[in-house]
């Protein structure tokens, strides 16, 4: 879930987590009603309404959303934990781990769980990360996040594939960096994927 906040309102992006199903395209926008008022035309014009099924599917996501975003956040957690140990496993970012530069201001801001993403680099290489990738079972290969479903990708090929090299690892984002977007699977099964997907990556 992604937000954009300004002194007039907030934009806030429903099609990830609050839908949480991979089945919509939706956004919301909240503010006072004198600014409401200016965007009432451009909305009409454009046609930014919901039709009533995708109203549908968006009510439907919000009322598990506290629930699957506890859940993804718990999984995520255990998930980082466990491959911060792993040899193979190099740089894992996510605020909930306490060696993490965003640490401190996460525990300020984050009061109900550090979320459901997390980064990591895998073996030395982009074969490497390839092959885990290949060898998940239970883990989709796929760019979105905020889903049910565990999802993975490379973004140095996917998400910031037009942006230029040196700006991808400028970004930390190496050649053979993963991003997952935890669901709310039984973490234990999530980690043995990750295990195996793991060991056959590296193998050979």
């Amino acid at each position: 879930m992604r937000s954009s906040r300004h002194c007039n309102g907030i934009v806030e992006i429903a099609t990830k987590a609050l839908g949480g199903h991979n089945d919509l395209m939706a956004g919301a926008m909240a503010g006072s009603k004198e600014h409401y008022d200016k965007l009432w035309f451009t909305r009409q014009a454009i046609g930014t309404t919901l039709d009533a099924y995708s109203g549908s599917l968006l009510e439907r996501g919000l009322k598990t959303f506290e629930m699957r975003a506890e859940k993804m956040a718990a999984n995520a957690l255990v998930i980082a934990k466990h491959l911060n140990e792993h040899p193979k496993v190099k740089n894992v970012r996510y605020p909930g781990l306490s060696g993490d530069p965003g640490y401190k201001v996460a525990c300020k801001q984050m009061h109900n769980g550090f979320g459901g993403i997390l980064s990591f680099d895998v073996g030395d290489n982009i074969d490497h990360a390839k092959k885990f990738i290949e060898n998940l079972k239970m883990i989709y290969h796929a760019v979105s996040l905020g889903a049910t479903e565990s999802l993975i990708c490379i973004p140095y090929l996917t998400t910031m594939l037009y942006m230029p090299p040196e700006r991808r690892t400028g970004y930390g984002v190496n050649m053979h960096t993963v991003r997952l977007s935890t669901g709310i699977e039984k973490t234990e099964c999530l980690i043995a994927d990750l295990k195996q997907a793991l060991f056959l990556a590296m193998a050979g």
